[in-house]
């Protein structure tokens, strides 16, 4: 009882999507591609000053392979799926799972340089999900906060235990 009386309950229409998120947690609608419905930047409190996790909800017509597509997930050349990230390190894609979601997951290498000069390496965690209801949606996350890498895996596990998508 305690858990539903620090829940926030997200309603979003355009997207067609109901979950709840932890007490703190914000929300806010983005723009998406033409091959979505839309896109939601999810924040965990403790993410503050973080890029957001971005959920994506794809057009009902959209194949789970289409989807893969979209993030960039392809077949390298002996046919395995995954992404090339910098400088060309390949990712395969792994099986990823979360109750009736079923979906591949990628963690793309990338490299970059903070605005005080520093480099960085890290990784963009992308997750696609075939829904329980025939339909696909995904999650990135840059996995970077400003200083410290994010456990991103957590946080849309716990977008998924509640999600429902109409």
């Amino acid at each position: 009882m305690l858990a539903l009386l620090l829940a926030v309950v997200i309603d979003s229409k355009p997207c067609g999507v109901r979950f709840q998120l932890p007490a703190g947690w914000t929300t806010e609608l983005q723009t998406s591609a033409p091959s979505h419905q839309c896109a939601l930047a999810v924040r965990p409190k403790e993410w503050e000053g973080a890029p957001p996790l971005t959920l994506t909800v794809f057009k009902a017509r959209t194949t789970f392979d289409q989807a893969l597509a979209d993030v960039g997930i392809k077949p390298n050349e002996d046919g395995l799926r995954g992404m090339a990230g910098a400088d060309d390190a390949w990712s395969e894609a792994e099986s990823w799972q979360e109750g009736r979601y079923v979906g591949l997951a990628v963690d793309e290498y990338v490299r970059g340089t903070f605005e005080d000069g520093r480099v960085y390496s890290g990784s963009i965690n992308h997750i696609v999900l075939k829904t329980p209801v025939r339909r696909v949606i995904a999650f990135t996350c840059s996995g970077q906060g400003s200083d410290e890498p994010l456990d991103c895996d957590p946080t849309v596990r716990d977008v998924l235990r509640t999600l429902v998508i109409r």
